[in-house]
């Protein structure tokens, strides 16, 4: 999507939904509604298969300048949400092989994620890691905490950027049970390198 002249695309937030069961060997008919204004774009997707309604998703793009991107600080993670019950996890770097084998395999044509001079001149230092990448770790992150689990949805927030090279750390913790103690909703806080908050994904479980 190319944005206004002068302006980039950052990626704000993400929404995934299952709805229906789905079965990998099943075509699936997706339909997509855009919603675009002066400052960003929405798409809201549904899936569906021969049987009905499989899943839902939603993209918010927001359209910035590089002097907007210039103040971004980003807030730094506090340390009471590191609680008892918080289980964290640690990536790989994110290198360039990666990135660039994400965004063909995605169509991303965004070059903050795969040009320095691009992302340069978005505001950022470095080639940025896209959103949906981090999300793609984290919901690997939660199934290998709770492997017996399926997401049913996640809601991520995206806050501050990940760059070429860098670690992230998960925070993972419950914030609610079932009657049987299982874990139905849970919070994955990405936790870059120097301390702040890239995403925050609140996540719903399906225990049965």
């Amino acid at each position: 999507m190319a944005p206004p002249e002068g302006m980039s695309v950052l990626h704000e937030s993400q929404v995934f939904r299952r709805t229906g069961a789905y079965q990998l060997d099943t075509p699936v008919t997706i339909k997509i509604v855009q919603k675009a204004s002066t400052s960003g774009v929405q798409f809201d997707f549904s899936l569906s298969d021969a049987c009905g309604a499989v899943g839902e998703m939603q993209t918010r793009l927001r359209f910035v300048s590089s002097e907007t991107v210039s103040t971004f600080k980003g807030s730094a993670f506090p340390t009471h949400l590191d609680t008892a019950e918080t289980q964290w996890r640690t990536s790989r770097a994110f290198n360039s092989q990666q990135i660039a084998d994400y965004v063909r395999l995605m169509h991303d044509e965004n070059p903050i994620h795969t040009d320095v001079q691009a992302a340069k001149r978005a505001g950022f230092s470095n080639v940025v890691v896209p959103g949906m990448q981090i999300a793609g770790v984290a919901e690997y992150v939660l199934s290998d905490i709770w492997p017996l689990a399926a997401i049913s949805e996640m809601k991520v927030r995206f806050m501050a950027p990940v760059f070429l090279g860098e670690t992230v750390r998960f925070a993972v913790t419950p914030r609610k049970f079932d009657d049987q103690s299982r874990v139905v909703v849970a919070r994955c806080i990405v936790v870059t390198e120097a301390g702040l908050i890239a995403a925050i994904a609140d996540t719903a479980l399906d225990c049965a």
